[in-house]
């Protein structure tokens, strides 16, 4: 694994919500490399979990997230830099399920519904795949 990164959904209570470059990589190595994102799930036990419907961690023109855990593999070359695009989904009604100092919380960014893991795995030298 080279990179892991963690995703917190927060401030939003309802619908699709897109966060252009809000994740980043550099390779900072002497070699390109061949990568794939690989999405782990949750690591929170918040109970709203299930509220978001779906998630995803999109570089380049791959992506890794709830409905497809594994990218395909993608170069990002020695001394570049990749941003990466999270996408995700919450389902209507959560706000009426929260008390006011949740939703307020929430709103304010102080609480998260959720947080997920995505690894940036390295396959430049295993010759394995991990489909």
């Amino acid at each position: 694994m080279l990179h892991r990164f963690i995703v917190y959904i927060t401030k939003d209570l309802s619908g699709s919500h897109l966060y252009r470059g809000s994740v980043k990589y550099c390779n900072k190595l002497a070699v390109d490399l061949r990568v794939r994102l690989v999405f782990k799930g949750p690591i929170t036990k918040t109970g709203l979990e299930d509220w978001v419907s779906r998630i995803k961690l999109a570089m380049g023109e791959t992506w890794a997230g709830s409905d497809r855990p594994v990218s395909d593999v993608f170069e990002i070359p020695s001394g570049m830099c990749v941003a990466g695009d999270v996408e995700y989904s919450i389902r209507n009604g959560l706000e009426d399920e929260l008390d006011f100092a949740r939703r307020k919380l929430i709103s304010d960014g102080k609480l998260f519904i959720a947080g997920y893991e995505f690894d940036l795995i390295d396959e430049s030298m295993s010759g394995t795949s991990i489909d």
